[in-house]
């Protein structure tokens, strides 16, 4: 334990007793001093303890807080594209302009290419309807031909189920007769026969006889076969079965269903391409129809940041005419190691502080990445990317993007509204930093 050395009581002059000290005021006098020195003695104590506790606080926010000074101001880039083939007729796209949202920033018309295209597409689809219209009546043509054929068919089909059904009539009626020839031959056999046991008629009659009846009972089987032959035959014409055409009908008919099918295949080829020219012919029309100029306005209100076209130049699609700084839309963004992005809580606003002004203002982190030194090249979506600093070069990095608030002095006082401008950012931690 150390102690505190003490003055030593011998160092202290006595005060002697019987003397009092001399006042150059009277006793009235001494007490407003007193009070005076009093209240000294306080505002030193109350300074001492606001120096103390602005230290500790100077020092807390040290440690809860990390700057980082090489913050950019950057905002979102749009690329106005040409709305069509052709010549640019009026350009008026200054790089720094302000414009307003709706604001005509080009005009672009039609060029001899473009107006001879179209003349092509309408000559195509006039030559396909053409074709169209003629491969569709000789499909006409051709069907009716078959119609034609199938009816004389038809026809003859017709009459050959007329000429069966009196076939049929003609062996029906040979049949009854036969029928009626047997009924008749075996009366007469059953008679002759009666006679014979009487001794009336002799042997030989009545086998005579016999033959008759047995003859004529084949003859009524063999007209009931070609009858019931007739019957078939009618059947099978009415149903279209066996009707015999000349080799040329024959020919004809398997070459008109030959031709019908090729006809058809090509009205459906004819057809696609019509309906492939009309599509590419009304596309055509609708950019560059007539010789009116398409207009190319300002989509929101922002300035131009960069031209790539002028008057007079032929354009085609998708050709960037200019590309729109969005002044609505900006942010800061720097570059920091991966370790110190690390550290960085997401959630707590950010203050930042442009270079050239005294004044800081708050935002927020937007986006925390990370990123490669390819990936910096590619973007093309903003306006600026920060340069990678000296001290990061070689290591792993990480993009943080904290959202800058409108600022309409800045946006006035500042070309491309303040695009391009260095910025410190000061970001709170996730927790006390080691040192």
């Amino acid at each position: 334990m150390v102690e505190t050395p003490t003055k030593p009581s011998s160092l202290i002059p006595p005060i002697a007793a019987s003397h009092s000290i001399a006042y150059p005021f009277p006793e009235e006098e001494r007490s407003p001093a007193l009070w005076q020195r009093l209240a000294i003695a306080a505002a030193c104590l109350g300074l001492g303890f606001a120096a103390v506790s602005t230290g500790s606080a100077s020092i807390l926010y040290r440690l809860t807080h990390t700057t980082v000074r090489e913050g950019l101001v950057t905002g979102r880039l749009v690329r106005l594209q040409t709305p069509m083939e052709g010549e640019i007729k009026d350009f008026f796209a200054s790089s720094g302009v302000d414009v307003q949202s709706g604001q005509v920033l080009a005009r672009v018309v039609p060029g001899q290419q473009q107006q001879q295209t179209l003349l092509q597409l309408q000559g195509d689809v006039a030559e396909k309807t053409t074709q169209l219209a003629a491969a569709r009546q000789l499909l006409d043509l051709l069907t009716n031909q078959l119609q034609s054929l199938e009816q004389q068919e038809k026809a003859l089909q017709e009459v050959n189920t007329a000429i069966a059904s009196d076939d049929v009539t003609q062996h029906q009626a040979m049949v009854s007769a036969a029928l009626a020839r047997a009924t008749a031959a075996q009366a007469d056999f059953e008679r002759y026969q009666q006679l014979l046991a009487a001794g009336v008629v002799s042997q030989q009659q009545v086998d005579h006889l016999r033959a008759e009846w047995e003859a004529a009972q084949a003859a009524v089987e063999q007209t009931q076969a070609g009858a019931s032959s007739a019957v078939t035959k009618r059947d099978a014409t009415q149903q279209g079965i066996g009707i015999r055409t000349g080799e040329n009908q024959q020919e004809q008919r398997m070459a008109l269903m030959q031709s019908i099918q090729t006809q058809a295949a090509i009205v459906r080829t004819l057809s696609a391409q019509l309906e492939t020219s009309q599509k590419q012919l009304k596309q055509t029309q609708a950019a560059y129809g007539s010789r009116e100029a398409l207009e190319v306005k300002a989509p929101f209100s922002g300035v131009i940041y960069s031209t790539e076209r002028e008057t007079g130049e032929q354009v085609s699609r998708p050709d960037v005419l200019l590309t729109l700084l969005d002044c609505n839309t900006l942010w800061v963004e720097v570059l920091v190691s991966a370790q110190q992005a690390h550290q960085i809580d997401p959630q707590r606003p950010v203050r930042v502080q442009l270079a050239n002004t005294a004044e800081t203002v708050m935002g927020d982190v937007e986006l925390i990445e990370a990123i490669s030194r390819a990936d910096l090249v590619k973007d093309q979506t903003q306006a600026l990317t920060p340069a990678i600093p000296e001290h990061l070069v070689g290591q792993p990095l990480t993009r943080i993007r904290v959202s800058l608030p409108p600022n309409a002095e800045q946006s006035q006082a500042q070309q491309l509204c303040g695009v391009g401008q260095a910025a410190q950012l000061t970001f709170g931690l996730k927790g006390l930093i080691r040192r």
